[in-house]
């Protein structure tokens, strides 16, 4: 399995390929994928509100990172960037319907990482 440095939704996307059995067969992996392709798909009325907010979030935190990286407001990291990072982070401690948390959680730390902030929430950038 690779390790993606992809940050946009479509890198959300679960392969199958060299998971655990259970991960196919309990399905969870289907799901997510289901939930992220309808997302993408703008057939928002096959996703639960939940499920509609988080990957909302998702592209809209994708999209503010972009305008960082491009040199729009370098600044904005520590103070807007990372507390809405915190914020997704919480937000996954609750109802995330079909979606992965795991993946999830996985892409909040490579967004992270993209634009520089460590772990410990503190600018590297």
């Amino acid at each position: 399995m690779t390790e993606t440095t992809e940050t946009t939704i479509e890198s959300l996307f679960v392969s199958p390929i060299g998971r655990p059995a259970h991960a196919v067969v309990n399905g969870w992996v289907r799901r997510h994928n289901t939930v992220v392709t309808a997302f993408l798909s703008g057939h928002a009325n096959d996703l639960r509100r939940s499920e509609r907010a988080i990957l909302s979030l998702v592209a809209a935190i994708d999209q503010y990172a972009g305008s960082m990286v491009d040199g729009v407001d370098p600044y904005s990291g520590e103070n807007v960037y990372a507390a809405l990072l915190d914020g997704f982070g919480h937000a996954l401690n609750y109802d995330l319907g079909r979606l992965d948390g795991g993946t999830l959680s996985g892409w909040e730390h490579r967004m992270r990482a993209r634009v520089g902030i460590d772990e410990n929430g503190g600018w590297v950038g």
